[in-house]
């Protein structure tokens, strides 16, 4: 269960950190 919830969170951070970088490269 446990190792189930740290795949979602290192993949729902791997997401938030491409729509970061992409907001950064629409901005800059």
């Amino acid at each position: 269960m446990m190792t189930m919830v740290s795949v979602t969170m290192v993949v729902m951070g791997n997401h938030e950190l491409e729509r970061r970088n992409l907001i950064g490269k629409g901005t800059s």
